[in-house]
């Protein structure tokens, strides 16, 4: 019989390459398939993040452990090479990490809000008549509540179907695949036999479309009534890893491209708008345009009035709440922008809970029966060529290797319309 996940010894860093080399992140968890349970079971809810720093003795740790993940940040070496150049960079990077983390209350937002997705999540699906019993548990892939501790908890409350779900719409090696390999890595380990299903991406999910379609419209409000119908719209994503490039099925940057073409066309195109891509400090990715080059390229062109609205994560983390809605401020006012507005994460919008319990429940079937419709099945076409050129703005997809434009000049009628 398998013992205590936490007595467990920890995974260590070769082990997890081993698996990195034996199945890409991309591949990891690939059973995308439906459970088919008793009536009356208990089916587990896992809401896979990042997690984050609660306290100042606990960011140079939370960054190491973020930069000694392989499938992360592209870091020279292995072994006790990456130990070494993780542990460094940690120590560099920890004052000014501390100084973020002070500006925003001191400890990662990304915790406290993943937790009340877990309980509006728990909440949502209790209310359903199904019949099965929900349990919602957050694994944190580098904080605390952990990996280890999820499965615990589902040991203890003799939980053996689960369905993962990740706080990332856009499928990212970096952040969806780490998270996936480490939880397999662990239940591995831990010699657990819980049998998952991972939702992988819903970077098309109707129901997030009109959440995000939402927040642009509350954002919307903070702008002089006059002046409303000039807001550019600016929408980030963190950049990717280096295995996204690789990719051939459903590459992150088009996911991040589709995400914003759905949002678009619920809104019939309605403003001009940007793609950019947030990277790392210090982290050079002369493939996208990076926030910054995209501030500068639009005060050059007379926007004076910019809403940017997160696309990436449905959850507000520190690169939201410190350098999208403080530091990136300086830049916008070098670039003559009069009104910078950060449109707020989904975190608990309601129609984020409801879309992801669909799709958990679309995972599970009773008796043969699936208790939701499954999603339809995403484009595999990247829009970006799809949308009007603007003449002197373009950009090269990172995946389609291709020129296409980046924002539309006029509103266009829509076409599609978000499911009711």
């Amino acid at each position: 019989m398998p013992g205590s996940v936490l007595a467990a010894p920890p995974v260590t860093p070769r082990e997890y390459l081993r698996l990195m080399h034996r199945r890409d992140a991309a591949s990891a968890l690939a059973s995308e398939g439906v459970h088919d349970v008793a009536p009356g079971s208990r089916v587990g809810v896992v809401l896979l993040g990042p997690g984050g720093p609660q306290g100042r003795a606990e960011i140079r740790p939370y960054l190491y452990r973020l930069l000694m993940d392989p499938a992360g940040e592209a870091l020279p070496g292995s072994g006790w090479m990456r130990h070494l150049t993780s542990r460094a960079v940690s120590v560099m990077r920890g004052t000014a990490l501390e100084h973020e983390y002070e500006a925003v209350g001191g400890r990662a937002p990304v915790v406290r809000h993943a937790l009340e997705q877990v309980r509006s999540l728990q909440t949502t699906l209790a209310r359903t008549d199904d019949p099965v019993a929900w349990r919602v548990y957050p694994a944190m892939r580098y904080g605390q509540p952990s990996t280890e501790e999820a499965l615990e908890r589902l040991a203890d409350d003799g939980i053996d179907h689960a369905v993962l779900v990740p706080i990332f719409p856009q499928f990212s090696s970096a952040r969806t695949g780490s998270s996936l390999l480490y939880w397999e890595a662990v239940a591995t380990r831990a010699r657990r036999t819980v049998a998952v299903s991972a939702i992988r991406d819903y970077a098309e999910d109707p129901l997030l479309v009109r959440a995000f379609h939402e927040r642009i419209e509350e954002t919307l409000q903070r702008f002089p009534r006059d002046r409303r119908n000039g807001v550019r719209f600016v929408f980030v994503a963190q950049a990717g890893a280096p295995a996204d490039d690789r990719r051939q099925d459903r590459p992150y940057c088009c996911q991040v491209h589709r995400t914003v073409d759905a949002v678009m066309r619920l809104r019939g195109f309605d403003r001009p708008f940007e793609v950019a891509f947030q990277r790392a400090p210090g982290v050079a990715d002369p493939g996208r345009d990076s926030l910054e080059d995209v501030l500068s390229r639009v005060g050059d062109e007379g926007a004076r009035d910019l809403l940017l609205l997160p696309v990436s994560t449905v959850t507000e983390q520190l690169d939201i709440a410190f350098r999208l809605d403080v530091a990136m401020r300086s830049v916008a006012d070098s670039a003559g922008i009069a009104r910078y507005e950060v449109a707020a994460p989904l975190n608990c919008h309601p129609l984020l809970i409801e879309g992801l319990a669909r799709l958990v429940r679309s995972r599970v079937a009773v008796d043969g029966t699936r208790l939701a419709a499954g999603p339809a099945p995403g484009s595999t076409v990247c829009p970006r060529a799809a949308w009007e050129a603007s003449g002197d703005s373009m950009a090269v997809c990172r995946h389609c290797r291709r020129s296409a434009p980046m924002h539309t000049l006029a509103p266009r009628p829509t076409s599609v319309q978000a499911e009711k």
